[in-house]
């Protein structure tokens, strides 16, 4: 009697998918997992157990595609956020080595920098006052 009831019932389903899902894991695709629930939900709700294999299969691909999706550009955001951190890192190492150059340059012989202060010529300034005595005014 028990084993005519588990057989052909959703009840036997029911008790069984928990260890096909568990046990298969990461063997079956999402279509054959989402394929298991769908039929053990309509076998449960109806005896519709081929529908709701068809409807859990065609949900598992959808939700896995999402997901995958979303996996996908995450990852290239990632990859976008490293080539960016990677680009400034090279424009302060270009930047830094510009300013050592500059630094070296400037302390070669001969330059600017070690020409003494003193031979320098003294600036000139703008205006030069010399006094202008005042004109005379005949009051004619």
């Amino acid at each position: 009697m028990i084993k005519r009831a588990l057989r052909p019932t959703g009840l036997g389903l029911l008790l069984l998918a928990p260890l096909f899902g568990h046990a298969a894991g990461p063997a079956l695709g999402p279509c054959a997992k989402g394929a298991i629930a769908g039929a053990v939900a309509g076998q449960v709700l109806g005896k519709h157990a081929i529908l709701g294999a068809l409807a859990g299969c065609g949900t598992a691909k959808y939700v896995t595609g999402k997901k995958e999706e979303e996996a996908r550009a995450k990852a290239a955001k990632d990859a976008k956020a490293t080539q960016d951190a990677q680009a400034a890192k090279d424009a302060q190492a270009a930047k830094d080595a510009q300013v050592a150059k500059d630094a070296t340059e400037a302390a070669k012989p001969g330059t600017k920098a070690d020409v003494p202060a003193a031979a320098e010529t003294p600036p000139v300034p703008a205006e030069t006052s010399v006094p202008v005595p005042p004109k005379e005014t005949n009051p004619a």
